[in-house]
């Protein structure tokens, strides 16, 4: 697993990333399908981005905020670094019974 701030070391390779999940902004492709584009925070609280393409988006639809492995390629485009998403799954998380 690699943190945000380790992301610019791994440019143009595939990495697994633990991520709670902060917003989705969606937009439409040129043929009408969905894309998204991603917030989050890592383990450590550093925020990164995502990029989710319409296969992979209708493949892993996201269920709610949660924490996430995010998987995919680090690109970096005008200066911004981001993962390019192959691979999301919400992982399982126990319920806090003081919120109850």
């Amino acid at each position: 697993m690699v943190k945000a701030s380790e992301l610019a070391n791994h440019l143009g390779k595939t990495v697994n990333i633990l991520g709670y999940s902060i917003c989705r902004k969606t937009t439409a492709t040129k043929q009408h399908e969905l894309m998204g584009f991603d917030a989050w925070y890592d383990a450590d609280g550093n925020y990164f981005n995502s990029v989710i393409f319409p296969g992979e988006m209708k493949q892993y639809p996201t269920k709610g905020t949660g924490i996430y492995l995010v998987q995919g390629k680090v690109t970096e485009e005008f200066g911004v670094v981001s993962i390019v998403v192959q691979y999301l799954e919400r992982l399982p998380c126990l319920r806090d019974g003081r919120f109850e």
